[in-house]
């Protein structure tokens, strides 16, 4: 148990002020991510976030005795991270009209996100700050990816999910005609839509597969290879398999009169069946 003298209770009460002030202003990034401005229409990419603060909160909880052995302010390296997010957030600000909703999103998010940790390293100094180092990154999971980022993974999930489906319908045979991410078959029309990609499941997956390895192995080797391995097949083969296969609901097979369905409202079965 670490004993707090008055230095630390004094320390401690700055850095929960200045936190309590950059998680209200977090809050309505937040907020508007995924309620307000955006109409709820990134909660579906973004609903793991409630999860992230704690997850990270429990990892420095869980190293509190490593992290707080030996503190001390550190001004000249906090102080200067502290400026650099309170300006990158002004910044954000001044530039949001002519940003994009979610450009503007991330930026105030990274921004309150690297005050933080300058604030953190300020307070309890470099020490306390490497021992804490992985549970304070792993706040950045909160930050959306850009919009041209977002597109770039979501087309390349698409281009592997089809990919994956043809390969699927020429093992079994089946007989079809393909135009970019669309497969014909007779009246029935498949798409393998952006909501089909396996965006939100990747990202879960990436999420996990960072977490696993850092609380279970220790090499920097094995720790990529387990993240890769969990993170980069399965959407793609998930995605080919819920395609391929008929218990899905009309939402995702429909005939040729009618435009092809984006998996949006999948049945029960279907959405059980990808999950797996």
């Amino acid at each position: 148990m670490i004993k707090m003298d008055q230095q630390m209770k004094l320390r401690a009460f700055l850095f929960i002020s200045v936190t309590a002030v950059l998680c209200l202003l977090l809050s309505f990034s937040l907020v508007d991510l995924l309620f307000a401005k955006a109409g709820g229409m990134y909660y579906e990419y973004y609903s793991h976030i409630y999860l992230i603060p704690l997850v990270s909160a429990y990892l420095l909880y869980s190293r509190r005795d490593e992290i707080w052995a030996e503190v001390d302010f550190a001004l000249p390296l906090g102080l200067p991270v502290v400026a650099f997010g309170i300006i990158g957030y002004g910044a954000a600000l001044a530039q949001g009209a002519s940003l994009d909703f979610i450009d503007g999103i991330a930026w105030r998010i990274g921004s309150l996100l690297v005050a933080w940790l300058g604030a953190f390293l300020l307070f309890f100094g470099s020490r306390a700050f490497r021992s804490g180092l992985f549970p304070l990154l792993f706040l950045f999971f909160l930050v959306p990816f850009p919009t041209d980022l977002m597109d770039t993974f979501i087309h390349a999930l698409q281009v592997g999910s089809t990919w994956s489906t043809a390969l699927i319908f020429n093992l079994l045979g089946t007989s079809y005609f393909q135009e970019g991410f669309v497969f014909q078959m007779g009246k029935v029309t498949i798409e393998v839509a952006k909501q089909c990609s396996g965006i939100r499941s990747t990202m879960a997956l990436v999420i996990t597969g960072v977490l696993a390895a850092h609380l279970f192995l220790r090499r920097p080797w094995s720790k990529l290879i387990l993240m890769l391995t969990i993170s980069c097949p399965s959407p793609s083969s998930r995605t080919a398999c819920a395609s391929s296969s008929s218990p899905c609901s009309p939402s995702t097979w429909t005939s040729a009169s009618s435009p092809a369905a984006s998996c949006t409202n999948p049945g029960d079965f279907c959405f059980i069946y990808r999950g797996f």
